[in-house]
């Protein structure tokens, strides 16, 4: 299933992510959230194996890095596609989201046009060039 996530507590941002993801060339089905325990709550009830997720850093309550934990604890990371999507540039955080498994470490696009492009991007290799073990 081609399913696009994103983990965001800013509705803006949420708002961009879906607008952007209306203009792509055979979208995927696409789920948001704005915070890292309802995103959980819905881990255990629907399958989401080859999902690409977008994850937000930082946010309130459980930041991006403590849900990359969880969802690893769970067992799941090998089945999920995590990129990192934020505007934090901190090595530490760099290395430290590479090393609990993200499979990527993006920077939040400053346009909606920069923005429909990256998940253009992205979902052409996840969805199309990659393979994810079933």
């Amino acid at each position: 299933m081609r399913k696009l996530i994103l983990i965001d507590d800013d509705p803006d941002e949420i708002y961009f992510f879906e607008q952007a993801c209306s203009k792509l060339t055979s979208a995927p089905e696409i789920t948001s959230f704005f915070d890292a325990n309802e995103f959980l709550t819905y881990l255990g009830t629907h399958r989401c194996n080859g999902s690409v997720i977008l994850l937000d850093l930082n946010m309130p309550d459980m930041g991006g890095l403590e849900l990359l934990k969880k969802i690893a604890e769970l067992g799941v990371l090998h089945n999920l596609i995590v990129l990192i999507y934020t505007t934090s540039v901190n090595a530490q955080d760099i290395k430290e989201s590479y090393q609990l498994g993200a499979k990527s470490y993006l920077s939040k696009p400053s346009s909606i046009n920069e923005l429909t492009a990256l998940l253009q991007s992205l979902s052409d290799y996840w969805f199309n060039h990659n393979s994810m073990p079933v």
